[in-house]
């Protein structure tokens, strides 16, 4: 399991006296992100384990960890675990504003051969597996996965809105939809945009 889960520091801004970081925990199929109000002690034990040499620097930084579902635990046992003798370190969940447009960013991961599944009607039909990948603009780590199931007309619109012959060339592709966290839906919501612009 190493190396499957890992923690992010995705940014890091004054709120003076303190500072605010942003840290993002991923692994298979889940993930999800919290912020906190770190003191200054907190932020340099930060830059001299990471090596930066200023708040700033620290975006990007990444630590293995044991699991995901709780980002307060993983940020916690990070400090535990390096910095066990420290004292003064001071660390708080923080609430802060979301934007309110901040779309995902999906990217087609993988696609299956057509295979039996129940979608919409009366029984199982044959569809195309879409595996997606999603996360936030300016984010490396992936916010999660989910599977589409598309039709081949669907597939083929896929295609045709980014130009490519074979569903392989589709790995890797990668565009921006507001429609929360619903793999499905993108997807559609794609398809239907090659097809008729004029809708979406």
């Amino acid at each position: 399991m190493s190396g499957e889960y890992k923690a992010e520091i995705v940014r890091v801004s004054r709120n003076r006296p303190d500072f605010v970081l942003y840290l993002f925990t991923s692994g298979p199929g889940s993930g999800g992100g919290e912020n906190f109000l770190i003191n200054l002690k907190c932020l340099e034990i930060l830059m001299k384990h990471f090596g930066a040499k200023n708040h700033r620097e620290l975006a990007g930084k990444t630590f293995e960890v044991d699991e995901v579902h709780n980002t307060d635990k993983v940020f916690r046992q990070f400090f535990r675990d390096f910095y066990p003798d420290e004292k003064g370190i001071k660390i708080a969940k923080h609430q802060s504003k979301s934007p309110k447009y901040d779309p995902m960013v999906w990217e087609i991961a993988k696609i299956w051969e057509p295979r039996r599944h129940f979608l919409f009607g009366p029984g199982e039909e044959d569809y195309y597996i879409v595996r997606l990948l999603w996360h936030k603009k300016g984010r490396s780590l992936p916010c999660g996965s989910a599977p589409a199931y598309l039709r081949e007309k669907t597939l083929l619109l896929v295609m045709k809105h980014f130009g490519v012959k074979s569903p392989k060339k589709l790995i890797g592709k990668q565009f921006r939809a507001n429609v929360g966290e619903d793999a499905q839906a993108a997807m559609l919501v794609l398809a239907l945009k090659a097809e008729h612009p004029d809708l979406v």
